[in-house]
């Protein structure tokens, strides 16, 4: 059985400073029944998975296929950044920004560390392109 928690009234709240910690309660409380996940949407206001991180930690017991199945779901997750990544630092080169203006909207030391950023996600998507063909079944956690 899985189980939406809804944030949004969270994200909004002004007084809110910490959507993560807030979140930990409610998901928390779902694991009580014994329900085995919890659902978040991805919102522009808070990162889903330091919200599943949240309440994975809050959550007394997890048997090692719950376990599993966060860690498949957060490489999931981050597979989904990376591409997102690699496509917004391929958009923004398109836009004529400098290296050295991009590694700072990357929080990168320096071009070259940003340069190198880009190589590296540029390789993981043509390894995974040549793994898993279009519209084919994809692995196990990964969208």
């Amino acid at each position: 059985m899985r189980l939406g928690v809804s944030l949004v009234g969270f994200a909004v709240a002004a007084e809110t400073t910490n959507v993560v910690g807030r979140a930990a309660e409610p998901g928390s409380q779902a694991g009580r029944p014994g329900l085995g996940s919890v659902w978040f949407a991805r919102m522009a206001s808070y990162d889903a998975l330091a919200v599943a991180s949240a309440v994975g930690r809050a959550v007394p017991r997890m048997d090692d296929t719950a376990a599993l199945s966060a860690l498949a779901a957060a490489r999931g997750l981050a597979a989904e950044l990376e591409r997102s990544e690699l496509a917004l630092i391929e958009a923004a080169r398109d836009g004529g920004p400098t290296w050295s203006r991009i590694a700072t909207a990357m929080d990168a030391r320096n071009r070259q560390t940003a340069q190198k950023r880009h190589a590296d996600l540029a390789e993981i998507d043509q390894i995974m392109a040549a793994a898993v063909p279009a519209g084919g079944p994809t692995p196990e956690g990964m969208t």
